[in-house]
C-alpha cells in the first residue's frame, strides 16, 4: 500500500486523539509502551517530536531526518528578517489594495483573529508565510499584536516550489 503526506498526517492525527494525552506531546504523557502498541497497529508510521525533527519509528528508535531528505533547504543558523507582519491572503491576492499598512491594519487584524495565515513582508517585498511548529499550532498569538507593525523575526527558513516558511523563534519591534 502506497501513503500519501495526506494519508500519513491522518494517520498522526488518529494516533494523538486515541491517546489519553490529545494536545500534549506523547512523550510527556504516554508510556513508551503506548506508544509501541499504537506504532504495531499504524507500522508506517512515523511520530514527530514537537518542532525537534527527532522521529520515532516501529523499532522504538530515535532518529534524526536529515532536512535534505524532508525536501527542504534549510539555512546551518537562524534566519532573520525585518519586515510587516500582514495577513497572507489579503497581501498576495490584492483583494483589499496593498494588504499593507496602517489602513489595512484592522482588516489584517479580523482575517489574522480569523485564521487567516499571517507572514512577514521584507523591504523587497518578498513574503514570509510565519509557522510555528511546536505542539502544531501557528504563529497567530505570537504575530497579532503586531499587524502593520516592522518586526525583527528570527528562526529557521525553509524554501521550496518558490515558497518561503518560516519557523519563527523570536519576534520584537524592528529598531
Amino acid at each position: 500500500m502506497k501513503f500519501t503526506a495526506s494519508t500519513t498526517i491522518l494517520l498522526i492525527i488518529t494516533l494523538t486523539l486515541t491517546t489519553p494525552c490529545t494536545g500534549q506531546a506523547l512523550e510527556k504523557c504516554c508510556s513508551t509502551s503506548a506508544v509501541t502498541k499504537e506504532l504495531k497497529r499504524h507500522p508506517t508510521l512515523i511520530l514527530a517530536d514537537n518542532g525537534t525533527n527527532k522521529q520515532t519509528v516501529p523499532s522504538g528508535k530515535a532518529f534524526q531526518i536529515p532536512a535534505a531528505e524532508r525536501g527542504l533547504k534549510p539555512l546551518a543558523k537562524p534566519f532573520t528578517v525585518t519586515g510587516e507582519v500582514v495577513d497572507t491572503w489579503c497581501y498576495a491576492s490584492q483583494v483589499m489594495g496593498s494588504g499593507r499598512g496602517e489602513a489595512h491594519k484592522a482588516c489584517a487584524l479580523a482575517c489574522g483573529h480569523g485564521g487567516v495565515t499571517l507572514g512577514i513582508v521584507d523591504d523587497q517585498g518578498t513574503l514570509f508565510v510565519a509557522v510555528k511548529t511546536r505542539a502544531f499550532t501557528g504563529c497567530k498569538e505570537l504575530l497579532l499584536p503586531f499587524v502593520a507593525k516592522r518586526v525583527t523575526a528570527t528562526g529557521w527558513l525553509a524554501t521550496k516550489g518558490g515558497s518561503n516558511i518560516m519557523k519563527i523563534q523570536t519576534v520584537e519591534l524592528a529598531k
